[in-house]
């Protein structure tokens, strides 16, 4: 999916996912969640930022599947933007899996979002 909307959309990308992750032992609905994420993130950098290039990354760290998705696109203040229905729907997904995320972005500098579940 990332890989075909990126290029649908005419953005490079980067991918990394970590093989010692056993996807056949993750819950059906953590990669429900995780997929409807990572959909958001590319909407949003779509519409929003006007990057030319997105990073995922998708790692096992201990106990944890650690996601970090990154563009170099026109960035926003955080202390100023208001939370729309995406990102509230990424932040309740990302709560309904018992994790954590958190975004930073700058005006010119681009987004970067960290998201760290169980697994």
């Amino acid at each position: 999916m990332f890989e075909e909307y990126c290029g649908a959309i005419n953005i490079k990308y980067q991918i990394e996912i970590d093989k010692t992750i056993e996807w056949s032992k993750v819950e059906s609905g953590t990669k429900i969640h995780l997929y409807r994420i990572l959909q958001e993130c590319l909407q949003n950098i779509y519409k929003y930022s006007k990057a030319t290039l997105v990073k995922l990354s998708i790692k096992g760290v201990v106990d944890r599947i650690v996601v970090d998705i990154d563009d170099n696109g026109l960035g926003f203040d955080t202390t100023k933007a208001k939370e729309g229905i995406g990102l509230k729907n990424m932040s309740s997904r990302v709560k309904a899996m018992d994790g954590e995320i958190q975004i930073y972005s700058s005006k010119e500098k681009g987004t970067h979002i960290n998201i760290s579940i169980p697994n």
